[in-house]
């Protein structure tokens, strides 16, 4: 339950082995980070360990949830044009998680119980490979309700949290490529409320998530890191505007940029360079509302 649940399982039974007082120095390091997988066996791992003695260590909990196989998937029928086979483990442990809404209270009791949680990383990952990647539609569900729906119910157990005094500073998502409905009152009034003590915003290969974040207010909202995708200049100048009270920093990462076409009227995907970017957010720049905008394309810098 390290770091990364303490994959080196010797380590552990060899730490286990020494006296109380050094396995007392090494807890602060060992269960700094928790990483939990979206699964019946690790939403239970997150539930124990957060009624341990070992919760006021844990400083950031990485939240790994993987795409979402079709529950239909079981039926010998609907497996005939699908790739996962009736019995593959995956999507009946899925499918139970979401019929007994195991992660829902599994993070409404935990979160509120690690007094010093600080950071907050929602990872949305796959398991596909290339060249398989054209599969995935025959794989994985509709992404835009099964992913905001792990959004809205992190966003809730953080406010829950926030309530039994746990301040989150820091918070990151990665992988979200659905579109949130900028309309969605209920999910905009969440991620508000969950996101009001954060210092610290990453979204790193998630350019649809600058949307709804375009949209609340962040009033503590300091430092701003977008990497790893494609973004909407227009939607970032937004973003700044929004948060103009508070934000000062922001962090493009390794960016491609969308441009709008004047002529055609349609959006043209090109790679950014750094004056490509800077030059679109003059207008944001020469409002004095940020310090620092850096742009870092590859190792060492621009």
């Amino acid at each position: 339950m390290s770091s990364t649940f303490c994959r080196e399982v010797d380590s552990l039974l060899s730490l286990s082995s020494v006296n109380g007082l050094f396995r007392q120095l090494c807890a602060a390091h060992i269960f700094r980070t928790l990483k939990i997988a979206f699964s019946s066996a690790g939403l239970d791992r997150l539930v124990q360990i957060s009624q341990s003695r070992v919760t006021s260590h844990v400083r950031a909990i990485v939240y790994e949830i993987p795409e979402r196989i079709p529950p239909n998937n079981e039926s010998y029928d609907y497996f005939q044009t699908h790739i996962y086979t009736p019995a593959d483990a995956r999507a009946r442990e899925q499918r139970i998680v979401h019929e007994n809404a195991q992660d829902t209270e599994a993070l409404m009791i935990a979160l509120p119980c690690f007094p010093r949680l600080e950071t907050v990383h929602l990872s949305f990952i796959d398991d596909i490979k290339s060249p398989f990647r054209w599969f995935a539609g025959r794989v994985f569900l509709d992404g835009v309700s099964c992913l905001k729906d792990h959004l809205v119910k992190m966003s809730a157990a953080m406010v829950v949290a926030k309530m039994e005094g746990v301040v989150v500073k820091t918070f990151e998502i990665s992988g979200f490529h659905s579109r949130v409905n900028t309309r969605d009152s209920l999910v905009l009034y969440l991620l508000e409320k969950a996101l009001s003590n954060v210092e610290e915003l990453r979204a790193i290969n998630s350019p649809t998530i600058l949307e709804p974040l375009s949209q609340i207010m962040l009033p503590s909202v300091r430092r701003f890191e977008l990497g790893y995708g494609w973004l909407s200049l227009e939607t970032i100048d937004s973003f700044v505007r929004q948060h103009a009270n508070s934000l000062r920093f922001l962090y493009l990462k390794t960016p491609g940029s969308c441009t709008k076409d004047s002529v055609r009227t349609v959006s043209i995907l090109s790679m950014a360079n750094a004056q490509h970017i800077l030059k679109n957010m003059a207008g944001v720049w020469d409002t004095d509302i940020l310090e620092e905008i850096t742009i870092n394309t590859r190792p060492g810098g621009v």
